[in-house]
This record gives C-alpha cells, structure tokens and sequence, in this order.
C-alpha cells in the first residue's frame, strides 16, 4: 500500500491566517485609525471652512467619533453619550466646521487612492490593464419624511423608501454612492458615478436591467466606458450598430444587429 509520509512542521509555509488578527471583530475605530496612520487623510482632507481665526483643531478621535456617529445613522448626541472621553464640544466643533461633502468625498479618495497603490488587492482583478466595475441600488424604507422617499408596496410595504446606489470595483473598492428616489430607473445615474470617478478609471461597468437602457449604453460608449449589463429575457432585446449586418457577419459574429443607431440624432 502506498503511504504519504507527514509533512515536516519546519517546512510549513505560512498563511494568511497567520498574518491576520486572531480575533473574529474588527471594531470601526481600528479600521478608521489604521486607514488614517496609512494615508493621513484627516490632516490632507479634512479642512476648516475658514482660513482665519481657526481654534484649536479638534482630535482625531473626536473626527473619528463624528465619522461612526453619522456614517452609521446613531447621531452626534448618542456617541457623545456613549463614550465617556469623547468632549462634546469637540466632537460638535469637528461635525460643524469640518464635515463637509467635499471633505468626506477628499478623504475618501485618500483611502482609496492608497489602496489602488498596494499590491494585494490588484491580485482580485481578473485581468490586468482592464478594471471592472458595477454598481447596484438596495431599496430601504425611510422614517421621516424625504424628498427621496417615494412609495412601493412591493419593497416597503405600506411606507416609503428610498435606494442607495453604490458603485464599487472588482477589488470591493467602494468609490461613489448616493441616495436616489426609489421610484427612479437606477440608468440615469450611471454616467453619474462614473464620471464621479476621481481615482479610478473603470474600463467596463456592468449594472443589472434596472441600470440598462438603450440611451445610457450609446453614451456610456462615447464617454469611453464598455458597459456590460446583464441582460434579463436576452432574445427580446434589439442589438444596435452603426455598420450594415453583413460587416458583423464577415467578422464572424455570432450575435448580429437588428436595428441601426441614427447617426443623425446622436
């Protein structure tokens, strides 16, 4: 009979696992104050609304403090509650003065522009030289009362919601989002968070049917962005080209054009 023998314990290579935390939670704040000793993003992006008579700039802990309280919907007030060394003043100072759309928008950047520089995360892409990305919308119901908001039995129920939109690459690079009508076809703001793109330049962006529609696609083209949808019911839908059908077919397509784009029109 044939017998493996046993590796030897020397020789074994190391792991992932062994590289990691062993702990099974990361808390937020860790994430945040490893991001910022990375790429100092809250000294780079995160600046005073006003140039003079600035005070005292607030501690990171407390932009850190303002960043969970309202990235994750608890409020100012109850993370000042909540943590004991947090001064409210401080945290308050640093959320009035400091949080602008701008600066989270700049920060973010940061982030992400540091982590399209490592090497580990390009090892997800399944082609090098091509980026990949896509974006999707999830429905949420909303409490209060929003220009947003919009009513849809089969998402809400008997209330209203709204959808955030997120666009993200094939490295789980999350570089644009926002929060649109529920109501509204997610295609019109394709060409929005692509071109809100400041880091990442995406080669090919693919969305579901409610991300398609035949005007997005010939203007994500000229834009210079291959969009690849996928298709829902594909032999219903009409393939558009500018050539004649037999220039396709000489080629060797297997999936030819039944309509034209009217050159005239664009």
């Amino acid at each position: 009979s044939l017998v493996t023998p046993p590796e030897d314990a020397s020789e074994e290579e190391q792991t992932l696992a062994d590289v990691f935390p062993k702990g099974t939670y990361v808390s937020l704040l860790e994430v945040l104050s490893t991001a910022n000793a990375c790429c100092h993003f809250l000294d780079k992006s995160f600046n005073h609304f006003l140039h003079t008579n600035i005070r005292q700039r607030p501690s990171d802990n407390a932009f850190f403090a303002g960043l969970i309280g309202l990235g994750c919907n608890l409020g100012l007030e109850r993370v000042a509650q909540v943590s004991p060394l947090i001064n409210p003043s401080e945290l308050d100072t640093a959320a009035t003065w400091y949080f602008s759309l701008e600066n989270i928008n700049n920060g973010s950047d940061d982030i992400i522009s540091f982590t399209d520089s490592l090497d580990l995360p390009n090892i997800y892409r399944r082609k090098q030289g091509l980026l990949h990305t896509s974006s999707a919308g999830q429905k949420r119901d909303t409490h209060p009362e929003s220009l947003n908001a919009s009513p849809s039995y089969k998402y809400f129920g008997q209330r209203s919601g709204g959808s955030i939109i997120s666009f993200i690459d094939e490295r789980h690079l999350l570089f644009h989002g926002g929060v649109i009508n529920a109501a509204e076809r997610e295609a019109l703001y394709d060409i929005d968070g692509l071109m809100h793109d400041n880091v990442l330049k995406s080669d090919m962006h693919s969305v579901d049917m409610h991300g398609f529609s035949e005007t997005i696609f010939g203007a994500t083209n000229l834009l210079g962005f291959y969009l690849a949808p996928r298709l829902k019911r594909l032999g219903h839908q009409h393939l558009y080209a500018f050539e004649k059908r037999k220039v396709y077919e000489d080629q060797g397509f297997k999936i030819l054009p039944q309509k034209y784009a009217n050159e005239t029109i664009i």
